[in-house]
C-alpha cells in the first residue's frame, strides 16, 4: 500500500526545508496583485464612461454595484511569511536576499518593505507584521541585508486608505 503525504502538513524534515529564523501567520485580504488591481480600477473607470456616453443608467448602477462587491467584498485568507537564511519567504514564494537591495519596517501599519533588485523600476514587496514582531524582524533581516529608510508611494497610500 501507498503511502499518502498530505503536503500541507509535512514536517520541515519531510519537506527539506530549513527552519525559519522568524515565522507568522496573518490574514490578508483576497489574493489579487496591485497590477490587477489598477487595471481593474482602469477597466472599470472606462466601463463607467462609455455607459455615460451610452446615457445607460442601468449599466451604470450594474457597473458601480459590481466595482463594489469587486473592491469592498473581498475573500480574507491566511498567508504564512517565514525569514530564513537563505530569504524571505510570503506564501511558497522566497525572495532570495542576494535579489533584495534592502528592506524598512514600517510601524503603523506594521509592514516590512523589501526593494528588489531585480527590476529598473522603484519596486518593492511588502511583508504585514504582527504588532510585536517589528524588533525581532529587523534584528534579524540586518543581518542579510541593509536597513535603508523608505517611503509609501501613492499606491500604497491609496491601497491602505480604501482598504485593498
Amino acid at each position: 500500500m501507498e503511502k499518502i503525504i498530505d503536503l500541507k502538513r509535512r514536517t520541515l524534515e519531510e519537506s527539506g526545508e530549513e527552519k525559519p529564523l522568524l515565522n507568522w501567520e496573518i490574514e490578508e485580504k483576497g489574493g489579487r496583485e496591485k497590477n490587477w488591481q489598477i487595471g481593474l480600477i482602469i477597466f472599470l473607470i472606462l466601463c463607467i464612461v462609455f455607459v455615460l456616453w451610452q446615457k445607460n443608467y442601468f449599466g451604470l448602477v450594474l457597473v458601480l454595484v459590481i466595482s463594489f462587491l469587486t473592491f469592498l467584498l473581498p475573500q480574507k485568507k491566511k498567508t504564512y511569511f517565514a525569514i530564513l537564511k537563505r530569504g524571505a519567504r510570503r506564501g511558497m514564494e522566497i525572495f532570495l536576499w542576494h535579489n533584495l537591495k534592502s528592506f524598512w519596517i514600517f510601524d503603523t501599519p506594521p509592514q516590512i518593505y523589501f526593494r528588489s533588485k531585480k527590476t529598473y523600476l522603484s519596486y518593492h514587496i511588502i511583508f504585514p507584521l504582527p504588532k510585536d514582531y517589528a524588533e525581532k524582524a529587523r534584528k534579524i533581516i540586518s543581518n542579510f541585508i541593509p536597513e535603508k529608510e523608505e517611503e509609501k508611494n501613492i499606491f500604497d497610500i491609496l491601497s491602505e486608505r480604501i482598504g485593498l
